[in-house]
């Protein structure tokens, strides 16, 4: 899928590629609805709180002897059944916040994204600064983009001056791309992101050839695996999923991928000295081409 990119002036200036599945994809209402949730329930602030029998004012002396008046037995004028007493189990300051999985967090994005996407409520621009604080500069820009009302601007990181002119714009908000929520694309009536935000939003902008294989692994052991003239080893990039590696196998060697097996090697420790590291964890696509494709050239022999 193909978008058009714009400059300050709703002018277009050229075009970028976006994935289908997260601009073009289901919606699904369930993952933006725990989204939603988490969110909201993060930005409670659960300083809500009462007093028990040990907090409350009072004395600690028994008011009148166990037997013998006619009253009614008691312990401490701090009893949650006198008045000005302690409560019973009371609120107590906490976190509203839980976990919600990364992979229901993108899904909520996609689906939100999505949504607008079909609404045309997605405006992709070139950048998005200011030089000057100033609001009315701010609005004049909102106003040539034909955005009215509530919107969010999204940039690979929030321009100060822009962001400061925003704020007394109601209902529009600047956020940095690595902490755009569904709760941000739902709740704007207009989306406006720059063409590098795209880029770093989970799978937005497609992936490039090279942005998933690093590198074919030609060792002992991946000899001994291509010995049956099907299988080949790579390393791949780590966020790349199976179904990215089998596209850019396919473009690279211009044959059809049976099978994908994908494994984590974690980096080993390194000394020097009284000091030591870790290299960084990598990941191995173990790719199996169908029956009767031709192994590269470049492995042949290797």
């Amino acid at each position: 899928m193909q978008l058009d990119v714009v400059n300050d002036e709703n002018k277009k200036v050229g075009t970028v590629d976006v994935k289908d599945d997260v601009f073009g994809g289901r919606v699904n209402g369930d993952l933006m609805w725990e989204s939603v949730v988490h969110a909201n329930a993060a930005d409670r602030s659960g300083t809500h709180a009462a007093k028990t029998r040990a907090f409350v004012s009072g004395t600690g002396k028994k008011p009148w002897k166990q037997k013998g008046t006619g009253r009614a037995q008691v312990g401490s004028s701090r009893t949650p059944l006198w008045r000005h007493g302690g409560t019973v189990h009371p609120p107590r300051p906490r976190s509203y916040d839980f976990k919600l999985s990364k992979k229901v967090e993108r899904g909520a994005l996609r689906s939100a994204l999505s949504e607008k996407m079909k609404a045309g409520e997605v405006i992709v621009v070139d950048a998005l600064a200011a030089t000057a604080v100033k609001t009315k500069a701010a609005a004049e820009l909102l106003k040539r983009l034909g955005i009215t009302g509530k919107a969010v601007l999204v940039d690979v990181a929030a321009d100060e001056n822009l962001s400061r002119s925003l704020r007394n714009i109601p209902g529009v908000s600047l956020v940095a791309s690595a902490r755009l929520t569904a709760r941000d694309v739902i709740a704007a009536g207009r989306v406006v992101a720059t063409r590098n935000a795209l880029e770093k939003l989970p799978g937005g902008a497609r992936m490039k050839l090279t942005d998933v294989i690093r590198r074919p692994l030609i060792t002992e052991k991946t000899s001994l695996l291509r010995e049956d003239g099907r299988t080949i080893v790579f390393e791949v990039a780590p966020g790349a999923n199976k179904i990215q590696v089998k596209r850019a196998v396919e473009q690279l060697l211009g044959a059809k991928v049976e099978s994908i097996r994908t494994s984590i090697s974690h980096g080993k420790i390194k000394r020097q000295g009284r000091f030591a590291g870790r290299r960084s964890d990598w990941k191995k696509a173990y790719v199996k081409l169908r029956e009767g494709a031709k192994m590269p050239e470049f492995l042949e022999g290797a």
